[in-house]
């Protein structure tokens, strides 16, 4: 390892540096001593994420030596970049300085991580969230289980990529998706893709709190585009009459259910995870009426919004105005929760009680989100008060779908 002084700083650094290296690092350096905002750029093959990398973890070396009796909560640093594939070349690098033996994690989705059978072989995306969480609730996911029971196992393991722990969990068969998160709160250097720290769905399903920590973004060139699309949101009115369809026939089984016994309901096959019993569900049958009135006040009130010649779009604040009107309550335990309860129910049963796999409900469930975004904490990002800001940054665009002549 060859050793430099920038700026009081020892900087530990695998090769001897070139003059670019040495200058980009100086100014990495100089933005984490001042704590301020840098855009730095550097030609293609100059050794970028070589040297921001042993900057930042250098001077989070020194942070940490310096309030090691702080009672505050740590300092993490995040590195987000576009792809995994990307980010796996990052880790890469990581491994070959002298910082490696720092606590990482690498965040990834259900699609890169689960290994459960079943879920694996989901197709849709949204489908393996639901039917995982379904197996999670009722604790029926055996690596789900082996996760719990190795956690302290599992704070021990080297640093790795999605690869690598995947290949791991398979080995001792615990669930590397979790245990990505769990590694996460004591980690020095979080890795993950720039949708997971910029949407604010993403960041609170993983629970990433940005508060107290040091951000990268790598090939930052696309960042603006993946700020557009995090914030916006389609929806038509068939999505919502398919979603009302989809809770009348949960309602409809939640009555059925009531005149059936038990062991009527619940599989007599001891392999089967998915029994059907009347406890699935912790929504009562009051909850889901009053949702679905709500669903369709909310229906009603996009169909009879008048469509502009021209396509102009009506102030941010209106789709807003919408949920407002239909009652819609924006507590995180509240009628999100229901439509994603509803959802999971729905899925993991699909095709033995339901044709339908749900996935209206959470095209609600991401409209209502999307519009009212909440934190990591699960509070709302704007408040009550802020209206003149919706009104500003976003914009609602209502048309005619020219195939079935439905309103969005």
């Amino acid at each position: 390892m060859h050793s430099y002084l920038i700026d009081g700083l020892t900087v530990l650094f695998p090769f001897e540096a070139y003059q670019c290296q040495l200058d980009y690092m100086k100014a990495v350096v100089e933005c984490l001593i001042k704590g301020q905002n840098g855009i730095l750029e550097s030609p293609t093959g100059t050794g970028k994420t070589l040297s921001l990398l042993c900057a930042t973890l250098a001077w989070l070396e020194q942070y940490k030596i310096h309030n090691s009796d702080s009672n505050e909560a740590p300092v993490q640093i995040i590195y987000a970049s576009r792809t995994h594939s990307q980010l796996a070349q990052v880790v890469k690098e990581f491994k070959s300085t002298d910082y490696n033996r720092m606590k990482i994690t690498v965040l990834g989705s259900r699609d890169q991580l689960c290994i459960h059978p079943e879920v694996k072989s989901l197709e849709n995306s949204a489908d393996k969230i639901s039917v995982c969480r379904e197996k999670v609730r009722h604790k029926t996911c055996l690596f789900h289980r082996n996760f719990e029971m190795s956690k302290p196992d599992i704070t021990k393991l080297p640093p790795m990529d999605i690869e690598d722990l995947v290949k791991v969990g398979t080995q001792k068969k615990f669930c590397p998706y979790f245990a990505a998160r769990e590694l996460k709160e004591k980690a020095d250097i979080i890795f993950m893709p720039y949708n997971y720290l910029l949407d604010s769905k993403a960041r609170r399903i993983h629970k990433i709190n940005v508060r107290k920590c040091v951000v990268i973004f790598d090939e930052a060139h696309n960042i603006e585009q993946q700020c557009e699309d995090a914030a916006s949101v389609t929806i038509s009115s068939l999505d919502i009459a398919a979603c009302l369809d989809d809770i009348t026939k949960v309602m409809k089984w939640m009555i059925e259910s009531q005149s059936l016994t038990p062991s009527s309901i619940i599989s007599t096959d001891d392999n089967e995870e998915n029994n059907i019993d009347t406890n699935a569900l912790t929504i009562t049958q009051d909850q889901i009426c009053s949702l679905k009135l709500k669903i369709m006040k909310l229906e009603e009130l996009l169909d009879n919004m008048k469509i502009t010649k021209g396509n102009i779009p009506s102030p941010g604040d209106v789709a807003f105005k919408w949920l407002q009107s239909a009652e819609i309550d924006f507590n995180p335990q509240g009628d999100l929760q229901q439509l994603q309860e509803i959802n999971q129910f729905m899925t993991a049963r699909s095709g033995s009680l339901f044709r339908s796999k749900g996935h209206a409900l959470l095209k609600v469930a991401e409209f209502i989100e999307t519009v009212n975004p909440l934190d990591e904490n699960g509070q709302p990002c704007f408040t009550f008060d802020m209206d003149a800001q919706r009104k500003s940054v976003f914009k609602v665009y209502i048309e005619e779908e020219s195939n079935n002549n439905n309103n969005n």
